[in-house]
């Protein structure tokens, strides 16, 4: 046979390997007795819907037997600012590799929050066009103020995490819809020489910018991060990274911050600022602010939910067994099943009622005293049914 003559495999953008091409990569080190090389990035291990697995980059030492590792320890993209708050950022999840960048260049507020009201509806009689009109509005205002700074630089990528954003913008009063050989894109209304590129942050990766606005940072399902439940189905085939509270995501937003060569806008709305926006807001100084962002609201009221017992994410879903909607942790049901309807239970979770065969056990309150309970679902406010309770620690 004749095995080809290789001295080295070479592999570029590794973080974003697959089991199938590292097992292809593997097999022809081993075939060829030829070193692999490979090239990336795990703070950009952004495609795991495509199945990426973060884990095989990290894991590299152990998963091929030996490995030197060469640091690029230099950024020219980014400001020194803009990467030192980006790489606390992404680091706070100790599975990632250390690092510490350096860069050459560095700039004033490197890094801008706006607000925008989300309390508004549409109501054309009355005047107001909803937190979309609220949202573009802001954004505009923003590019207004770039080009005031630096009129040279017009260049400026518009990101979002999904690209229903892109027709919500173009259906509003400060953006339209043109076509330019052939190609839709998105232009300012009040200043059209700005030079405008819209994409989602994942189609965002690899490219710079002179200015970014990031234009989502909302708590919510379709926010930043998003809050998306994985298919158990897709669990059987993709990678889920579940090393830290929304790992990919702070990923994502990780390469959504270092995409500019300049400064990063982020615009988020009044009531419900994302976790990302509160923590670069709350623990990075050079971080400016241009609105309100509260971040006393009780651990039982914030959207932000971790379980009590393992500490990962919960889940505020309709459960059909219970008919309620509870709070149910993310992590795989035979390591935790914790689910709650109010998290005054801590870490007790509702369970089958232990005196009645169809019944369960549910936290519920005295109106009287406001003390929360276990009671069951079979008892009737008449006094019949089920009347079996169990006691908790309040929290």
């Amino acid at each position: 046979e004749l095995i080809p003559d290789f001295d080295y495999v070479i592999v570029d953008e590794y973080q974003d390997i697959s089991l199938q091409r590292f097992d292809l990569t593997k097999e022809l080190s081993q075939l060829t007795n030829a070193k692999i090389m490979a090239v990336g990035d795990d703070w950009q291990s952004i495609f795991a819907f495509a199945g990426s697995r973060i884990d095989l980059f990290v894991n590299f030492r152990e998963k091929m037997g030996y490995a030197d590792y060469l640091n690029i320890d230099y950024t020219y993209r980014n400001a020194q600012e803009v990467i030192d708050i980006a790489g606390n950022f992404i680091q706070k999840n100790e599975m990632q590799l250390r690092k510490h960048l350096k860069s050459p260049k560095s700039i004033q507020k490197p890094i801008l929050l706006y607000e925008y009201s989300d309390l508004v509806y549409k109501n054309e009689r009355k005047g107001h066009k909803g937190i979309i009109h609220e949202k573009a509005k802001i954004c505009n205002e923003i590019i207004g103020k770039i080009l005031q700074v630096d009129s040279a630089n017009t260049q400026i990528a518009l990101l979002a995490r999904y690209n229903f954003e892109y027709k919500h913008f173009a259906e509003s009063d400060f953006f339209e819809e043109k076509y330019i050989k052939g190609a839709s894109v998105l232009k300012s209304v009040n200043y059209p020489e700005a030079d405008l590129v819209f994409m989602t942050v994942h189609g965002s990766k690899g490219l710079g910018f002179n200015n970014v606005i990031i234009l989502n940072g909302s708590d919510e399902v379709f926010g930043f991060p998003a809050q998306l439940e994985m298919d158990p189905l897709l669990r059987l085939v993709k990678f889920d990274d579940r090393s830290y509270s929304y790992a990919e995501e702070r990923r994502l937003f990780y390469v959504a911050l270092t995409r500019t060569k300049n400064r990063v806008f982020i615009l988020y709305p009044k009531s419900k600022p994302s976790s990302f926006v509160r923590e670069i807001a709350n623990e990075y100084d050079l971080v400016t602010i241009h609105g309100d962002i509260h971040d006393d609201i009780p651990l039982h009221d914030r959207k932000e939910k971790l379980c009590p017992i393992c500490g990962y994410p919960l889940q505020l879903k309709t459960n059909s067994a219970y008919g309620l909607k509870l709070f149910m942790c993310t992590n795989e049901p035979e390591l935790c099943s914790y689910m709650t309807n109010n998290l005054r239970s801590g870490a007790e979770s509702i369970s089958k009622c232990d005196k009645c065969k169809d019944g369960f056990l549910i936290v519920k309150n005295s109106k009287k005293t406001d003390n929360h309970f276990f009671g069951c679902t079979n008892y009737k406010e008449s006094g019949k049914g089920c009347n079996n309770i169990k006691f908790f620690e309040q929290t």
